[in-house]
């Protein structure tokens, strides 16, 4: 018996997962965790988990192992901020990730200062006066509307209506942009209405926006109140075409919503039917590793995110933040599973590709 109970201890002991070890290089992780928008957060992080992984199992980097550090920033600036500060004081966290355009940039300013590289993982917002190690990964939506813009107009669409929510940063921001393209390429603003985060009826807005008669309904909003957008614009009986930009990339809409929404398009870097190997490789390492789920556009967003972390370390054959912050500034042709990375300092990728998606049987996929 006493044979029996060693053995056991023994085969406990070695399928325990080892400790984190002080040698390890940390990636901070400040995401979104809680409050309204965890749906991106807790998608980034699946992303996050499945691209350290995938390094460790390669050896790592510079014969070290990867390790994320998860903090939770609501989304909340002063959080974020405070968050960043502990990574940044830390001498193990070689780069940090954030969520939020409201995070990235109440950050920016003070990673001037700490020196510590970090990538938004979900900002879209226009913005130019980047800090020397300040880095984003998602579409930018100034440089996708002349693509989705023209491509919407040559399937007939000319007058266009927005509903946004007046008091998150990123959603004026884009509804702003929207208005602003839809002049350049010819095309018309039918109507614009605007509510407040956490507002549960849109009706009002919704039936002043059916009087114009739209073309399009334009939804510059989050997970939680787009689905209840969509289903009340389809109760309403509206026909129109429906799309939202970055907030609109969360597959929980579909579930949300339900059958109101299907063919609700969105817009993304990352397409689940790319043949190529590094995606179709991704897709499947998800897949098994998540019971058999599709990878959520900011999974994919994480997961490039780490391996653009692990390539800049591995460049500047250390894990000093100034080197890495000048490595991480001169990727060139770097290949993630949303496209093609290049940077030609901090601020954003140069190569930005944006893909119509559609919400069909199984989830967000391109426009056929």
């Amino acid at each position: 018996m006493r044979k029996i109970a060693l053995f056991a201890t023994l085969v406990a002991a070695l399928t325990v997962a080892p400790a984190a070890s002080a040698q390890d290089i940390v990636i901070g992780a400040g995401l979104v965790m809680s409050g309204p928008f965890a749906s991106y957060g807790s998608d980034a992080k699946m992303g996050v988990d499945l691209g350290i992984e995938q390094v460790n199992a390669h050896g790592g980097v510079l014969g070290r192992k990867l390790r994320a550090d998860y903090a939770d920033s609501s989304g909340d600036r002063a959080k974020a901020v405070a968050i960043y500060q502990k990574y940044a004081a830390s001498p193990n966290v070689a780069a940090a990730l954030l969520i939020s355009s409201a995070e990235f940039v109440a950050v920016n300013p003070v990673s001037k200062a700490a020196g510590l590289p970090f990538i938004s993982i979900g900002s879209v917002i226009p913005f130019t006066d980047f800090s020397p190690c300040a880095f984003r990964v998602n579409l930018i939506l100034s440089n996708a509307m002349g693509s989705v813009l023209n491509t919407l107009k040559g399937k007939g669409v000319q007058r266009v209506a927005i509903i946004y929510d007046q008091v998150n940063n990123q959603t004026v921001a884009e509804a702003d942009i929207v208005k602003d393209s839809l002049k350049k390429y010819g095309m018309e603003l039918a109507g614009a209405e605007s509510y407040t985060t956490g507002e549960q009826n849109f009706t009002l807005q919704l039936a002043r926006i059916q009087q114009s008669k739209p073309d399009l309904l334009w939804v510059s909003s989050t997970t939680d109140e787009a689905a209840l957008i969509i289903s009340q614009a389809r109760s309403l009986g509206m026909t129109t075409g429906i799309i939202g930009g970055a907030g609109m990339n969360d597959p929980r809409i579909g579930s949300l919503a339900g059958p109101a929404a299907k063919g609700v398009m969105t817009f993304a870097l990352f397409n689940v039917d790319d043949s190529r190997p590094a995606v179709t490789q991704f897709v499947k390492d998800f897949r098994a590793k998540n019971n058999d789920k599709m990878p959520p556009a900011y999974s994919a967003l994480g997961y490039d995110s780490v391996m653009l972390i692990a390539d800049a370390i591995k460049r500047a054959g250390s894990t000093d933040r100034a080197a890495v912050c000048k490595a991480m500034a001169s990727t060139t042709d770097f290949e993630g599973v949303d496209g093609t990375f290049s940077y030609t300092g901090p601020g954003d990728n140069q190569k930005q590709t944006p893909q119509i998606l559609v919400y069909g049987d199984h989830g967000f996929a391109p426009s056929k």
